[in-house]
């Protein structure tokens, strides 16, 4: 069984998702950071750049969230006119 997934060519760096000095915060994380990885995922973003550096461990607890299996994803906020 083949199991390799196709990688992006563009991805996702998550170190500031788990860095309050660049705007994580209460809800941070269950609504911007969970945005724009469901926006990502839309795109077709695969590669998802995180280690357990950033934000002791943060920004990969916030990633989870959204990529695990069943996960909701949350819509993106709508550009308005």
């Amino acid at each position: 069984m083949d199991t390799v997934a196709p990688v992006s060519q563009i991805g996702l760096g998550t170190w500031q998702f788990g860095s309050r000095e660049w705007g994580y915060g209460p809800g941070y994380d269950e609504r911007e950071a969970a945005a724009i990885v469901a926006r990502a995922l839309e795109l077709g973003v695969t590669l998802f750049d995180t280690a357990e550096l950033y934000g002791n461990g943060r920004s990969e607890r916030i990633l989870g969230r959204p990529v695990e299996p069943g996960a909701v994803q949350p819509r993106a906020p709508q550009a308005r006119a």
